[in-house]
């Protein structure tokens, strides 16, 4: 009995986007709901002695 060869061609296309760290630690914060962002922005002010909160920094968002 003869054997049945099967070919069969497949072409795969497959595209990757490698992230860098700091575009991961971006996209993170982007997605933060506003409490969350307050507090992370909160924290980073006391942690980092560079980082300095401006006089208009309490007055509250303009509505979207």
């Amino acid at each position: 009995m003869p054997m049945k060869m099967q070919m069969s061609n497949q072409m795969r296309m497959e595209q990757r986007m490698k992230l860098a760290p700091r575009m991961i630690q971006s996209m993170e914060v982007l997605q933060l709901p506003l409490l969350a962002l307050q507090e992370k922005i909160e924290a980073e002010l006391n942690s980092n002695p560079v980082l300095e909160r401006t006089e208009d920094a309490d007055r509250p968002l303009p509505p979207m």
